[in-house]
């Protein structure tokens, strides 16, 4: 049997995490933008908003995520085969929805000042 010969690689030095740097401009600051997460988990978890999927493009234009995050495409190839659309109508909607709702006094009353029409329109811009 012949003797294999295994390399060594030098051991890494681990990288110092660099602290983040917050990158949301339609928040004021960071406090601001946790703030308005935690009153939408407080919202959602206690059922006093039952979010429509406008609100859902909403919040995550409002966190910089990918607008169809939650949207899928239909699947079921039972439904696809009999002439169900395979576009994502839950989306389109959304986009026509929010449009219209930009300006929602219930939706701004919901979040004591932690959002504003501004916010709702910048948000809505970036579709």
């Amino acid at each position: 049997m012949g003797m294999s010969t295994y390399t060594v690689n030098p051991v890494e030095k681990p990288v110092e995490p660099q602290p983040s740097k917050f990158e949301n401009d339609l928040f004021n600051n960071k406090a601001h933008y946790l703030a308005f997460k935690a009153r939408w988990k407080q919202l959602v978890t206690s059922g006093e908003l039952k979010p429509s999927r406008w609100q859902f493009l909403l919040y995550n234009l409002l966190r910089n995520t990918d607008p169809k995050k939650g949207f899928t495409e239909p699947t079921n190839q039972k439904k696809l085969d009999n002439g169900y659309m395979p576009y994502n109508w839950g989306y389109t909607h959304a986009k026509v929805e929010l449009h219209w709702k930009t300006n929602s006094p219930v939706m701004l009353a919901y979040f004591n000042g932690l959002l504003t029409e501004e916010m709702m329109v910048a948000a809505e811009a970036r579709l």
